[in-house]
């Protein structure tokens, strides 16, 4: 790493972007919850050229970027040159839409690119996982139907 990225860098975690490390523990735990409560997520990265983009851009596109941000989401470095935001809740459609209020930011510097909008899971593996609990809860259900089906009910009468 070169001595203008050591100071992008510091600069970048200055302004509350977590460290590539943080950033990434952050998005195994997000894929854990998803993995958990069935929720997608989007992640978005974003190419910098620090060569052509002078440290006070980056700074004004993250103080923008930050303001854009829910509570729940989650910004840092991911990787070199690369910034990379995480949208908890949020499908692929939702990542765009945050791309679209962000765009006059990212139209301002040349020197930024949208590199990539993951989301997780992929919207055919929550189906495959949806109707894979929905068959479970149906044989769950069936197979309590049919023991009840089994219970033999005595009537028996109240004395006074």
């Amino acid at each position: 790493m070169n001595g203008k990225n050591r100071k992008l860098l510091a600069h970048l975690n200055a302004l509350g972007l977590y460290t590539e490390k943080e950033f990434y523990r952050i998005h195994d735990y997000e894929k854990l919850r998803s993995d958990r409560n069935g929720m997608q997520f989007s992640y978005i990265i974003l190419n910098l050229d620090t060569k052509a983009i002078p440290l006070r851009s980056v700074k004004k596109l993250i103080m923008g970027i930050l303001g854009q941000l829910r509570i729940i989401d989650h910004i840092g470095l991911s990787g070199t040159d690369r910034i990379g935001i995480l949208l908890p809740g949020t499908e692929k459609s939702g990542a765009l839409g945050f791309l679209k209020n962000i765009n006059h930011l990212l139209s301002e510097f040349p020197g930024i690119s949208v590199d990539d909008i993951i989301t997780y899971p992929e919207p055919q593996a929550l189906m495959t996982a949806v109707s894979a609990s929905v068959a479970s809860a149906a044989i769950v259900e069936s197979s309590d139907t049919a023991e009840a089906e089994e219970v033999v009910i005595i009537p028996f009468e109240i004395s006074k």
